[in-house]
């Protein structure tokens, strides 16, 4: 059986189109988060100790770290900034509008409802986003660092997922960025950023795909 088509990208519910809100939102992350485009693309410095893997946060605001090790990271509801540092890490933010940061390895990146920022460096590994918004309410970004160069970033299709490779041979899997029958609305990820000031909004993105490979 086909997978059932997604709601169109406005339908349902008294929303506001992903435009004013969720951009509003995503500002505000810039300016509450510097180390968004900050020289240091690992963020602020983690704790010297009293890190541990295994780390869940709270209803609030967290910022929470990893180990050098594989670490499971939950942030639960909030907003809150989740850094996995190095090791295969699996990082779950919740709800909220969140910024992830998988460091070095092979990172699982989680969000749920909100406008999240996935954030990557050259060196980060292969990595996977897993985020979806039914009804088009947020805009999710991908955050790339000073270290990457747009100009030789490439975008594929695989399956049902993008392929986004970058960086030092790295890359990163949205898994699930091509819906079910191909509905163009909604998409997990809706742009990415780069710290040069270039934005790839979706029509961008799938203008980089290689042909045939698009809708």
């Amino acid at each position: 059986m086909p997978p059932a088509r997604r709601p169109p990208r406005y339908a349902a519910a008294p929303i506001s189109p992903p435009g004013a809100s969720a951009r509003a939102q995503q500002a505000r992350l810039r300016r509450a988060v510097p180390s968004l485009f900050s020289a240091s693309p690992r963020g602020p410095a983690a704790p010297s100790a009293g890190t541990l893997a295994g780390i869940v946060g709270s209803s609030g605001d967290d910022t929470l770290y990893g180990t050098a090790q594989a670490d499971t990271i939950a942030g639960l509801d909030g907003n809150d900034a989740l850094y996995g540092l190095a090791g295969d890490d699996v990082l779950d933010s919740g709800d909220g509008d969140d910024v992830l940061t998988g460091g070095p390895g092979d990172d699982a990146l989680y969000s749920g409802q909100g406008n999240p920022v996935f954030a990557f460096s050259a060196g980060d590994g292969h990595d996977r986003v897993y985020h979806s918004d039914p009804v088009g309410q947020f805009i999710a970004v991908l955050q790339f660092q000073a270290d990457v160069d747009p100009a030789t970033t490439t975008v594929e299709r695989s399956g049902d997922d993008l392929v986004v490779r970058y960086g030092n041979a790295d890359s990163v899997t949205v898994v699930d960025y091509f819906p079910g029958g191909d509905d163009p609305w909604p998409r997990g990820v809706d742009e990415f950023w780069f710290a040069q000031g270039a934005v790839w909004d979706t029509a961008e993105i799938l203008s980089r795909l290689p042909p045939g490979q698009g809708l």
